[in-house]
């Protein structure tokens, strides 16, 4: 893909106004930025530079080498019938939607004007911060769609310093599930710890910096030596005391958390009984003070 080809972005929002301007940041020219909120788009395409405008979706160049739909997952399909009633592009235009969900037919309004349909959807979190563009170097985009798109767009992201895995149609619903659990999944997980701190009697304020070291260095652990290696504690110990201790807390303390802490425990454990050093009678003894709880809830746990 020439970086002097033309690009639009539909959606202003956090990943928009991120992919906008780092597209403008790596030498691509973003032509036209469009958001229901004007000023929304306006302050986006400021962000590029002297090239990129707010502009409605009839004004948009018939001659768009690439079409970005940024929006929300229940309103793309909206956006893609507004967009096929407005644009002139041509058959040569690639549309693409950042879903990470949603597969390339989302945009089958658009198949009239175009061959070329896709997914990009970059493997990052993006806050709203002003350097929120810098995060979509070095990153993976998942990428699926018909292949004359995705040679196109698999030229743009090595152009932005990032790699790509290419995601069959059928299975996007679980690769978003997998970014999602190590994304938003880690956020909960955390927040959760840090209730427990502070009913421990530790405050938000100082429970922060006393879980950072173990919180950074249990992700780099899994990061160099995978979760199996990287996984310690009471659980993958075998000590059921200290489980039971756990469980007896959270009856007293914060009895709403004990389907969470039993859940997962149960995946703990079984990543224990993978490792050649897992002592199968302790770990038993574990499963059953776990399943226990889990079916006080009326949860169906094999």
């Amino acid at each position: 893909m020439m970086q002097t080809d033309k690009i639009a972005v539909i959606g202003a929002g956090k990943l928009g106004s991120a992919l906008a301007r780092a597209l403008s940041e790596h030498g691509f020219t973003v032509i036209a930025i469009y958001d229901r909120d004007a000023n929304r788009a306006i302050k986006c395409a400021q962000a590029c530079g002297s090239l990129t405008r707010f502009m409605p979706l009839h004004e948009f160049p018939a001659d768009l080498t690439l079409l970005f739909f940024c929006v929300p997952d229940d309103e793309l399909e909206n956006a893609a019938q507004q967009a096929a009633d407005k644009l002139t592009i041509t058959r040569q235009t690639v549309a693409a939607h950042c879903s990470g969900t949603k597969s390339a037919e989302i945009l089958l309004p658009l198949k009239k004007l175009t061959h070329h349909l896709a997914s990009c959807h970059p493997v990052q979190t993006f806050p709203g911060l002003a350097d929120d563009w810098q995060r979509l170097s070095n990153i993976f985009f998942g990428l699926e769609g018909e292949a004359g798109a995705l040679e196109k767009l698999q030229q743009l992201v090595q152009n932005l310093n990032s790699q790509f895995v290419i995601i069959p149609s059928e299975k996007k619903p679980l690769y978003h599930l997998g970014c999602a659990l190590a994304s938003n999944y880690l956020v909960a997980i955390a927040d959760t710890a840090l209730e427990v701190m502070q009913s421990a009697g530790i405050e938000s304020a100082q429970a922060i910096p006393v879980l950072e070291p173990l919180l950074r260095a249990t992700l780099d652990n899994v990061i160099a030596n995978g979760p199996a290696r990287a996984a310690t504690g009471p659980i993958i110990r075998g000590d059921a005391g200290t489980v039971q201790e756990h469980i007896a807390a959270l009856h007293e303390n914060i009895p709403e958390l004990l389907p969470l802490y039993s859940l997962l425990g149960m995946r703990l454990a079984h990543i224990a009984s993978d490792r050649p050093d897992s002592n199968r009678e302790k770990l038993a003894k574990i499963e059953g003070l776990l399943l226990t709880e889990i079916r006080k809830y009326g949860l169906d746990y094999e």
